[in-house]
């Protein structure tokens, strides 16, 4: 019996892959729901108004979240000069919770007083945020599969950054005992920081931390 090939077809898992963000970002929107155009009372108005603006805050932090880990995940597949077996698999696992993200979305919209529903999301995006820092750890130790050291010196700053936004989502369901909403904006304070490191600094060489104890 022949052995499997060691390494996997890198253009195929970045098209995968790319594909997949781009259909969760999508679908992200469907689950605002429409207002009803019913005749109401000011009370089922205001209601009406206040489900739906927390329905477009849930919807801008998965958005920004989403963005977060496709530019953390193409980041990771601009480095690599290809791709074993290991860090195929590990994508794939990664892949789960990131299309998990419009099912949690939505049930967090819907239910904009329940604490649990931030749970289940920081739950589900605690995954992905563990999974990055997998991906970026066997990307870091393995220097046949990286293209060069600048590659390991950016692993060690994004998984350093995952194991921040872990703690930042286990503090958001803490915050969401007292208000949910403060909660959600809670994890938001991560793609933001996260995207103003990147346009401020995109993630080069200059200044950067060793980070040697990684």
């Amino acid at each position: 019996m022949e052995p499997l090939p060691r390494f996997f077809p890198l253009d195929r898992a970045t098209a995968f892959s790319d594909g997949i963000f781009a259909v969760v970002i999508t679908i992200l929107v469907l689950g605002i729901e429409v207002p009803s155009t019913d005749a109401l009372s000011d009370a089922a108005r205001a209601l009406e108004r206040e489900k739906l603006l927390h329905q477009l805050l849930v919807y801008v932090v998965s958005f920004a979240l989403v963005g977060m880990y496709w530019s953390q995940h193409s980041f990771l597949f601009g480095g690599l000069r290809r791709m074993d077996r290991g860090l195929m698999v590990l994508n794939l696992f990664f892949l789960l919770p990131v299309t998990l993200l419009p099912f949690v979305t939505q049930l967090m919209g819907a239910n904009h007083k329940d604490w649990r529903t931030v749970l289940v999301f920081a739950v589900t995006n605690l995954c992905a945020a563990l999974l990055v820092e997998r991906l970026w750890k066997q990307v870091a130790v393995r220097p046949e599969i990286h293209k060069d050291a600048e590659t390991a010196m950016v692993a060690r700053r994004i998984r350093r950054g995952a194991r921040i936004f872990a703690l930042i989502l286990i503090s958001s369901v803490l915050v969401s005992l007292l208000d949910v909403r403060a909660g959600i904006l809670l994890v938001l304070f991560m793609p933001i920081a996260y995207f103003f490191n990147l346009t401020r600094d995109p993630l080069g060489t200059s200044g950067a931390p060793s980070d040697e104890g990684d």
